[in-house]
């Protein structure tokens, strides 16, 4: 059964990625259709990824949004923070394989 949730990003992406599209083919300088279009590309990256994010720890969300905070401040600090996460994963990934052995 699928969650009514998900659908309903599902619905919310396509709705802001036609609004967008529709506000660029009007006027292609338009903060709107920009705004609009990237908001549709991230809904619909979350709509993507809804089942996998419930499998997230909690103490990963605090990570997340503390990143997030980062790149927001700081904006030329978004190539560090995206190369400390996959290095921090990757590192993740590699010492629990090693613990199950």
């Amino acid at each position: 059964m699928q969650d009514i949730r998900r659908q309903a990003l599902g619905g919310f992406a396509v709705l802001l990625l036609v609004a967008g599209t529709a506000a660029y083919v009007a006027d292609a300088q338009s903060a709107a259709a920009a705004a609009c279009l990237r908001a549709g590309s991230l809904v619909g990256a979350v709509w993507l990824a809804y089942g996998e994010l419930y499998r997230l720890r909690p103490w990963m969300w605090g990570v997340f949004l503390a990143g997030l905070v980062v790149v927001v401040r700081w904006p030329r600090l978004v190539i560090p923070t995206l190369f400390a996460a996959m290095a921090y994963g990757v590192l993740r990934a590699w010492g629990g394989a090693t613990r199950r052995r």
